[in-house]
């Protein structure tokens, strides 16, 4: 997403050049191997953050909620390696959780930024383990 990238590449210049690199991608937020797992380029396991926090792409700010697309049906996901979810995904708040993020879904603006962002949706083949699908969209 053009507007994110050049927000990034703003706040740290090298991020642009992450997001080129990945162009694949059409500018998803890279992944890099650490350790048994996959992390983001720009998340530091040392200190536990972020380096662009401030200035995130939508699909880290939307994180652990997940944007599906399957064929031609679009879904809202979570990822269940998250330890959040872990911890909140089985009380009495989850519910809550859904129905917020059904309700910002619904709004119009979201949807058209939706519409005009498609790459926003990935598919994820092998991730059955790792995800729960939530809702249609």
């Amino acid at each position: 997403m053009p507007e994110e990238i050049k927000a990034a590449s703003t706040h740290s210049p090298a991020s642009q050049g992450v997001f080129h690199i990945t162009a694949p991608r059409r500018g998803k937020v890279p992944t890099i191997a650490h350790a048994d797992h996959y992390i983001c380029h720009f998340f530091s396991p040392v200190n536990n953050s972020c380096g662009i926090y401030h200035v995130r792409p939508f699909e880290c700010q939307l994180y652990p909620f997940l944007l599906i697309r399957e064929k031609n049906i679009y879904k809202c996901g979570v990822h269940l390696l998250c330890p959040h979810v872990s911890d909140v995904r089985h009380t009495e708040g989850w519910p809550n959780y859904l129905r917020h993020l059904k309700d910002f879904f619904a709004r119009k603006d979201v949807r058209a930024f939706l519409k005009r962002n498609p790459d926003l949706f990935g598919e994820y083949p092998d991730s059955e383990t790792e995800i729960e699908y939530l809702f249609n969209l």
